[in-house]
């Protein structure tokens, strides 16, 4: 599971990725369960910018290619590629009155923000009655107290057999849709999630930065990924396709 917590404050913030390292197991039908949660860590000397979960997933889908193990490489390359875009879902009902509207518009701001960034399209808003992969629900507090101002929890599922591999995201997103007396503005609660989404394409928080992956500012803050996030992430994603190249190459 990622996960994230997300606090607010009036003058600056401070945004913590709770992780622990990656722990894969197999399960019936070959199915591989990545579960990421913890404590804040440092980024990586591999990537400066990604989280050490997506480099701990990364190296251990390269070592499955080492070792002749195609279909697991496969599916955990696919499932950090995001080779299937991401289904979000948003319960407007969960938005305070009057505002479902305008907080859904903040959603999909936030993945336009990241399509347009990349030129690729990651993650797309769900219609009615479609399945979603991860819901983003609005709450009045969070579970943590505090200044806790978003969290995320998503599981990466991998499976595979003799003909085929996959793997599947599952999860949901929440955003308290308050801080301090102020009801956030549909641009603040897309902000939260241009950061949280950021985390799903494998970036870790960027305490010192001016992206979207540093510490939330109550009613300031860059929208958009700064130039360093989005050459990250795009760095991350053409080395990931490399991988798959290498991957899916016959056996001399």
């Amino acid at each position: 599971m990622i996960s994230t917590v997300c606090k607010a404050s009036k003058n600056t913030g401070v945004d913590l990725l709770m992780t622990r390292p990656g722990v894969l197991r197999r399960i019936s039908r070959a199915v591989a369960v990545a579960t990421l949660v913890g404590i804040a860590v440092s980024a990586q000397a591999f990537k400066p910018m990604l989280s050490d979960d997506s480099v701990s997933t990364f190296k251990s889908a390269v070592a499955n290619a080492k070792s002749g193990q195609t279909r697991q490489a496969k599916a955990k390359l696919d499932s950090l590629l995001l080779r299937r875009a991401v289904r979000i879902g948003v319960d407007t009902s969960s938005a305070p009155a009057g505002r479902a509207a305008e907080y859904r518009q903040g959603i999909q701001q936030s993945l336009d923000i990241w399509a347009n960034a990349l030129g690729e399209r990651p993650f797309v808003m769900t219609t009615p009655g479609e399945k979603a992969d991860l819901t983003v629900r609005f709450v009045r507090k969070m579970p943590e107290g505090g200044e806790v101002q978003g969290a995320i929890g998503a599981i990466r599922r991998f499976f595979w057999d003799d003909r085929s591999a996959g793997y599947e995201i599952s999860g949901g997103i929440q955003i308290k849709h308050n801080a301090y007396g102020h009801t956030l503005s549909g641009v603040e609660a897309g902000r939260v999630m241009t950061h949280e989404l950021g985390h799903l394409l494998g970036l870790a928080d960027d305490y010192n930065g001016h992206g979207v992956m540093s510490a939330f500012r109550l009613g300031v803050g860059r929208v958009t990924p700064s130039d360093a996030e989005v050459q990250a992430v795009s760095g991350f994603r053409d080395e990931l396709r490399n991988a798959l190249k290498v991957a899916s190459a016959p056996s001399r």
